[in-house]
């Protein structure tokens, strides 16, 4: 029971921070919390790993002045499977949106055990441990990245 609760207190404290993109220091993406909160459970004795799926950007309900910045349609989604000694099986555990973003975005609640909901569909899988997941740099300078950034903040302003 102890070992569940801490699992637990890890991903709330992973997914809890405000999610952002932007340079390693700034960057709070999907893929960053991944690679923390993987390096954290692992630190723990479970077993985990980093997986990459493809998902569309249309399917976040982002606004279209964004959308309309895009290059690609589609974009890396990061998250972690970790294995439930208790269960013996492997399950998903999404940390992406934080609290602050309830009004557009399902935020994963996670009882220790069992999958939490992935925070867009993925296709595509692969598979790496999450000590090999490097940080990705986002220009802090450029359009999509400040426009991103911002909705996410007037999101979590709205709801205070």
């Amino acid at each position: 029971m102890k070992q569940i609760k801490l699992r637990i207190k890890i991903f709330e404290s992973i997914r809890d921070i405000p999610y952002r993109i932007g340079c390693q220091e700034n960057d709070t993406s999907c893929r960053a919390k991944s690679k923390i909160l993987g390096d954290l459970l692992t630190r723990t004795g479970l077993k985990c790993q980093a997986v990459r799926g493809v998902s569309q950007w249309s399917e976040l309900g982002l606004p279209e002045d964004i959308l309309g910045l895009i290059k690609r349609p589609i974009f890396n989604h990061f998250f972690v499977k970790v294995y439930i000694p208790e269960n013996k099986k492997w399950v998903n555990v999404d940390a992406t949106w934080d609290p602050g973003l309830k009004t557009n975005f399902t935020i994963s609640q996670w009882d220790g055990l069992s999958d939490t909901p992935l925070a867009c569909p993925v296709t595509e899988i692969e598979k790496f441990k999450p000590f090999d997941l490097s940080f990705r740099d986002f220009d802090p300078e450029d359009k999509f990245t400040k426009l991103l950034n911002n909705w996410f903040s007037n999101i979590r302003r709205q709801d205070d």
